[in-house]
């Protein structure tokens, strides 16, 4: 093996490792259900602890946030390929890419502004958030059902937790 490759393969080693450490150190998993437009459907994880967080996007890269370290940790498993740097840097790489999408774009919505804005106003008026009266406790927490609706786009459920973690009753002792 040549040592480059051996190297790249020691530091993605590395990066599944602490991914592990992530999940497996978690203080909540949320499982998120996502509905696309022709009617897939996909399931993504995501791990919360006090230190860090696991997102899994819908197209299927992960991105971890080290609140200590200030780092960040963007996994593209298709193309098999990580990007790893400070908050600041992947703050400024996203406003690059994003100031690039923009400017790409702009003709296509400059040539139809009209029809545009009617679509992202009918997408903006279909937007419905209902609480429902479901509940549940997870992880301890009380939680109540959110669905939140964009017309036949997207349906997003979440369950939110609006109070503290449930504490157990103490156990009375007669003496």
């Amino acid at each position: 093996m040549r040592p480059r490759l051996t190297v790249s393969l020691l530091i993605a080693a590395a990066a599944l490792l602490s991914l592990t450490s992530v999940q497996a150190s978690a203080e909540v998993t949320v499982i998120g259900k996502y509905t696309l437009v022709g009617g897939d459907t996909l399931t993504r994880a995501s791990y919360y602890s006090t230190r860090r967080v696991r997102v899994t996007a819908p197209d299927g890269r992960e991105f971890v946030y080290d609140s200590r370290a200030k780092r960040v940790l963007v996994i593209n498993h298709v193309n098999r390929t990580y990007w790893s740097g400070s908050v600041e840097e992947a703050d400024r790489v996203a406003t690059e890419i994003l100031y690039e999408q923009n400017r790409k774009l702009k003709p296509a919505i400059e040539a139809n502004r009209e029809k545009w804005e009617e679509m992202v106003q009918n997408f903006n008026d279909s937007l419905r958030v209902t609480r429902t009266e479901e509940t549940r406790v997870i992880a301890g927490y009380p939680t109540t059902k959110c669905v939140m609706r964009a017309g036949s786009y997207m349906t997003h459920e979440r369950w939110v937790a609006r109070a503290r973690r449930r504490e157990l009753e103490p156990v009375s002792q007669t003496g």
